[in-house]
Parts: C-alpha cells; structure tokens; sequence
C-alpha cells in the first residue's frame, strides 16, 4: 500500500487524533477508507493504543470487523486503510433511537 496510489474523495470523518477520508486505491479501483493519524499531536499512551489496534485488525479476519488492507508511515503521520463502510452508527443510532444490546451483539 502506497500513498501514491490513493485518490481521496472526500473527508468522511475527524476525530481527535486525525482524519478518516473516502479514498480510491487506483491499482485495484477498490474504495477505501484511510485513517491518517499525525503522529506530533499524539501522546505515547495514543502511540501504544494505535499499535494496539494495528495488531489487532492484521490478526482479525472477522466478515463482522471491518477489513484491513494495511498501514504505512509516511510525511510524519500513520495511515491506516481499511474497508469503506457507508453510514456510521450515529446516524442508525439518530434514525433508529438506541439500539439493544441483543442486537449491538450480533
């Protein structure tokens, strides 16, 4: 995975250590999400969470977890790309009201 070869689309999301963009891996034609998390505005216990999420999603191969395609160091920041998931759980959860634990389970 390269950097070079992602367009991004458009920005999907912002938390508070970086940004989620809609992006397109060019080689593949497959539409991505990549999280980009600049490294100089995060803390060590961020740097060790992020590590941890890292090992987790290479070691899961789960069809309910979203999918990993791989992480890359690059211009100062870790760029994480996963599979592109429409929606989010604010807006089922804005839509629908809360939703039971019977179904966060599942």
């Amino acid at each position: 995975m390269r950097l070079r070869d992602l367009t991004t689309i458009r920005a999907v999301g912002q938390g508070v250590s970086g940004v989620v963009n809609e992006v397109v891996h060019e080689p593949t034609g497959r539409t991505m999400a990549l999280k980009v998390i600049p490294l100089d505005t995060v803390q060590k216990e961020t740097r060790q969470q992020i590590l941890s999420e890292l090992r987790t999603l290479n070691n899961s191969s789960c069809p309910n977890i979203v999918r990993f395609f791989g992480a890359f160091y690059e211009k100062g920041s870790i760029s994480i790309c996963l599979e592109f998931m429409q929606g989010d759980l604010h807006e089922v959860v804005a839509h629908t009201g809360p939703l039971p634990d019977r179904v966060l389970a599942r």
